[in-house]
């Protein structure tokens, strides 16, 4: 059985660090530059890009007669047994 060398383990780790430290680096790079940025999007020959408007909520709906007639549905009442099996994993 080899014998294991922790000063090579080591090495390894000190060379493997900056390249991780690098990956990250590029990583939140290319996340911010994209979160950051103001960039128009781009249409594809024959796409049309429609800009979102503002919505409007029309609160006078609350006050329609409709909304009069609905029913709330009815109190579910507690449970009179214990709810459940004692093991659910045992076949019926």
């Amino acid at each position: 059985m080899p014998s294991i060398n922790f000063l090579e383990q080591r090495k390894k780790i000190r060379k493997l660090v900056p390249i991780l430290a690098i990956i990250v680096l590029i990583t939140l790079l290319n996340f911010g530059s994209s979160f950051w940025s103001k960039r128009k999007p781009e249409a594809l020959p024959g796409q049309i890009i429609v800009r979102p408007v503002g919505a409007e909520i029309d609160w006078k709906i609350l006050e329609s007669p409709l909304l009069d007639n609905l029913t709330l549905f009815p109190e579910i009442p507690p449970l009179d047994r214990e709810a459940g099996r004692s093991n659910p994993f045992v076949p019926y």
